[in-house]
């Protein structure tokens, strides 16, 4: 594989974010909002993000990092930017009034683009690697930072790419066509966060856990994905 000395990493996360604002950009252009308003929810979601996906990786596993917080060593978590997005939307509509349905069309699609993208970047550099597995589409690192070199593991980060690049297709089709409601969401909502959950079996956390740190968080948003399905009452005012 790749030598992680080079910026791999940073260059594929970078084209990640550039792709969601063409995304976001495209969206708010066929919404009719394509205004300066536009950039002031970038910098919210970028920031929450970002700062989220750090966090949330740094206090799950604070010994990996030595205890020492370190913006630019920390990896991200999907799990974490959920949270930091959501914050951070919740923040926006307080402070400017915005349409809840605006924010969910806008945002909707951003995690499963960039953590489809993202995970090219991993698979790249041999970090959040699959469980060991000797039998097709297996892989090999070489030059992977972590102690794997030379072991035969499972393409997770591949397969996650491919499963969560299906689910952006669906959730920018729902979004363009119009079609967000608390079904569409909780339906999406539920999609994302099981596969998740059901993906993280077959990643190297599993070599010595039964349940990983990230399928425990999973579980409150499957259930409120669940509920929105199921249950009849407006959680969220999407007309507006």
């Amino acid at each position: 594989m790749i030598n992680t000395d080079l910026p791999i990493y940073s260059l594929i996360i970078l084209i990640a974010f550039l792709m969601n604002i063409v995304v976001i950009c495209y969206i708010s252009y066929k919404k009719n909002r394509f205004n300066y308003d536009l950039i002031y929810l970038l910098i919210f979601e970028h920031i929450g993000m970002i700062v989220g996906a750090k966090l949330y990786s740094f206090f799950s596993n604070p010994a990996k990092y030595n205890y020492q917080f370190d913006m630019f060593k920390i990896g991200f978590s999907s799990v974490g930017a959920v949270i930091g997005i959501i914050i951070m939307s919740i923040i926006y509509i307080k402070l400017f009034k915005s349409s809840i349905k605006m924010i969910i069309e806008t945002f909707f699609c951003s995690i499963p683009l960039i953590y489809s993208i993202g995970k090219i970047a991993c698979f790249l550099t041999g970090c959040c690697y699959g469980i060991e597995y000797s039998g097709p589409f297996s892989i090999t690192y070489l030059y992977s930072q972590n102690n794997i070199n030379g072991i035969s593991l499972f393409p997770v980060q591949l397969l996650e790419s491919i499963v969560f690049f299906i689910i952006f297709i669906l959730s920018f089709n729902i979004v363009i066509k119009d079609k967000v409601n608390n079904k569409s969401i909780g339906i999406l909502t539920t999609i994302i966060f099981t596969c998740k959950f059901l993906l993280d079996f077959l990643r190297f956390t599993h070599m010595e856990n039964l349940i990983s740190f990230n399928q425990i968080m999973c579980i409150p948003f499957i259930l409120i994905g669940l509920s929105l399905i199921i249950l009849k009452k407006e959680y969220i005012d999407i007309k507006k």
